[in-house]
C-alpha cells in the first residue's frame, strides 16, 4: 500500500481528517453568559426536625438566578432508637414520597420513592460509587467497607445485610457532643428524576419551586434485628443546599423576552419523571400479568422489583432494599401489540443483560454496571431471616458454621449473604443507544390498548412457611408476592408568553 493511501478515498470510502484535541491549535474557552455561582443553604418551612409520618417542605425562589438541579442535596442527621441492632434501611429509606411543584403546577410525584431509589441504584449505579460517595447518602447494606472495628462483625461478605446491620446500628445510634446520630446528605435525584435534569432552571420565570418529602413509617423505613419491634427514627438539622448560577444581565434580559413576550418561541426544558405503583399480590406459581396504565408519548424505562406481601411494613425485614428473585423463570413486557423483548426472556443471565441495557445506553462494558452480582441477583432469602443465636458469631468468610434460631433451617449456598436480595428487572425503551441520551425518545403508549403496559412475570415460589433457601427455584410466598412497578417517562416544561405549563402525562 502506498504511503499516500490515506490522502485519497480508500476503496470508495471517504476519509475525514480529524485533529485530536491534544494537537488542536486553539485558545482558551470560557462562558461569558455565566458570571457567578453560589451555594445556598435553605431551612425547611416545616422545621429542621422530622420523624415518621412528617412532611418536609422546602420553597425555592429567586428573581435573577438559574438553579442547577443536579446540585440539590438534602442534609440531615439520622438518629435511630430501639433495642438491639437498629438502623434506617438502605439509601433514602425514610422518604416514602417525593413531590415537586412549580408555581402551583405539579411537576413530579414519585410514590414508593425509597424503593425506586434503591432499585435504581442497585441496577444502574457503579459499585465504587455505592461504596464511596453513596456511603454519605445512607447506602450501607452491601458495603463491607463500613464495618465498625472492635466488634465481632469487623468483616462480612458483600450482600450480608445481617452482618452490615450491626455496624449501621452503631453509626445511627452514635452518641456525641453534637447530639449523636449519623450525618448524611441525599442528592434529590435519588428520589425525583426531575433533579437529574441537566439544563439549568430559570427560577425567575418559574415562580416558586416547592419540594415536599413524606417521611415513611418506622416499620417501613427501619430494619431492626428480629426479636424487637420498638425501632424509631428522627431526622434533625435538616437543610437543603443548592447551587444558584448567576447569568449575564444580557442573557437574563433575553430569557425574559423569550419567555414573556407574545410571539416569542418560549423555552422548553425536558425532564424525566416517575410514576410508581404496586400490583396485586401474586399468590401462586406461574405467569402473572401486572397491568399499569400511562398515556405518554415518551416512555423511557420500566423497573420492576418484588416484595413479600406479608412483610411490606415489617420492621424486622429490609423491605425497601431487599428485592427477592422468587424463582424467576420468565420476563416480558407488552405494550398494545408490541412485545419487549419479542420472545420471553427465560434465562437468568439473559434477563440480567436485558435489564442492564436500560441504564448503559448500549455499551455492556461501561462505568455504571450496577451493584449486582450473580448471587445477589438470583437469591431469595426467607423473610423470617437467618437469625443467629450467638452475639459473638462472626459472619465473615471464615468457614464457621452459623447457629440459627430453633425452627429456622440453615440456608444453602451463599450462606452468609442473607437479606442482600437484589433482583432488579428493567427494560429501556430508548430507540437510540450508544451515545448521548436524547431528549425526546422512548416509545409511545398513547392509544395502545388503553395506554396499558403489561408486565409478564413468571415466578415459581415455594409455598411453605419456612423455606430458607437461596436456590432460584424456591422462595417463600406466604400471602403473596407484591410487584413494585416504576415507569419513567419524559415530560416538557414550557415557559412561553408569561405562563408555565407541563406537556406530557
Amino acid at each position: 500500500m502506498s504511503a499516500n493511501a490515506f490522502n485519497v478515498n480508500f476503496m470508495g470510502m471517504p476519509i475525514e481528517e480529524t485533529v485530536p484535541d491534544a494537537a488542536m491549535v486553539k485558545g482558551v474557552s470560557r462562558s461569558s453568559l455565566l458570571t457567578g455561582r453560589r451555594r445556598v443553604r435553605l431551612q425547611p418551612q416545616t422545621g429542621t426536625s422530622a420523624s415518621a409520618g412528617s412532611i418536609i417542605q422546602f420553597v425555592l425562589a429567586d428573581s435573577a438566578s438559574l438553579l442547577d438541579l443536579n446540585s440539590v442535596v438534602v442534609s440531615a442527621t439520622a438518629i435511630c432508637t430501639g433495642a438491639g441492632d437498629t438502623s434506617l434501611d438502605d439509601g433514602m429509606a425514610w422518604c416514602r414520597r417525593a413531590t415537586v411543584a412549580l408555581n402551583g403546577t405539579n411537576i413530579d410525584d414519585t410514590d414508593l420513592a425509597n424503593r425506586f431509589c434503591n432499585a435504581n441504584i442497585q441496577g444502574g449505579a457503579d459499585r465504587s460509587w455505592y461504596a464511596g460517595a453513596g456511603s454519605f447518602a445512607g447506602f450501607w447494606a452491601t458495603n463491607p467497607n463500613l464495618a465498625v472495628s472492635g466488634t465481632a462483625y469487623t468483616a462480612y461478605p458483600v450482600g450480608d445485610v445481617s452482618g452490615a446491620l450491626v455496624s449501621a446500628s452503631v453509626r445511627n445510634k452514635l452518641v456525641s457532643a453534637s447530639g449523636g446520630g449519623q450525618q448524611l446528605g441525599y442528592p434529590l435525584s435519588l428520589v425525583s428524576r426531575f433533579f437529574a435534569t441537566k439544563q439549568y432552571l430559570p427560577l425567575s420565570q418559574c415562580g416558586e419551586l416547592v419540594i415536599q418529602l413524606l417521611c415513611a413509617s418506622n416499620a417501613e423505613a427501619i430494619f431492626q434485628r428480629p426479636g424487637n419491634t420498638d425501632g424509631a427514627y428522627t431526622l434533625t438539622n435538616i437543610f437543603l443546599e443548592a447551587d444558584f448560577v448567576q447569568p449575564h444581565y444580557l442573557y437574563q434580559e433575553m430569557l425574559n423576552r423569550v419567555t414573556q413576550l407574545e410571539g416569542e418561541q418560549g423555552m422548553v426544558i425536558p425532564f424525566n419523571a416517575v410514576i410508581s405503583a404496586q400490583g396485586q399480590a401474586i399468590t401462586s406459581s406461574g405467569q402473572a400479568n401486572i397491568v399499569t396504565s400511562l398515556a405518554t408519548n415518551n416512555l423511557r424505562r420500566v423497573i420492576v422489583t418484588q416484595s413479600f406481601t406479608d412483610y411490606l411494613g415489617n420492621i424486622n425485614y429490609p423491605a425497601v432494599s431487599a428485592f427477592p428473585n422468587n424463582g424467576l423463570t420468565g420476563l416480558q413486557w407488552r405494550v398494545g401489540s408490541l412485545y419487549f423483548p419479542s420472545q420471553e426472556a427465560t434465562n437468568l443471565a439473559e434477563i440480567f443483560w436485558m435489564s442492564q441495557s436500560a441504564w448503559n445506553h448500549g455499551e455492556p462494558m461501561h462505568q455504571q454496571n450496577g451493584c449486582l452480582d450473580y448471587n445477589l441477583f438470583s437469591k431469595t432469602t426467607s423473610p423470617s431471616g437467618f437469625q443467629t443465636t450467638s452475639t459473638t458469631y462472626n459472619p465473615a468468610l471464615t468457614g464457621t458454621t452459623p447457629s440459627y434460631t430453633t425452627g429456622v433451617a440453615a440456608p444453602t449456598g451463599c450462606a452468609l449473604q442473607y437479606w442482600g436480595d437484589s433482583c432488579v428487572l428493567a427494560y429501556g425503551f430508548d430507540n437510540f443507544k450508544g451515545g448521548e441520551s436524547l431528549d425526546a425518545d422512548g416509545i409511545s403508549v398513547l392509544g395502545q390498548a388503553g395506554s396499558q403496559i403489561v408486565t409478564l412475570l413468571r415466578i415459581a415460589p415455594y409455598t411453605g412457611t419456612n423455606a430458607n433457601t437461596n436456590a432460584t427455584t424456591r422462595a417463600y410466598i406466604g400471602s403473596g408476592v407484591t410487584p413494585n412497578i416504576h415507569l419513567e417517562r419524559t415530560r416538557y416544561l414550557v415557559l412561553r408568553q408569561g405562563s408555565l405549563r407541563v406537556e406530557g402525562v
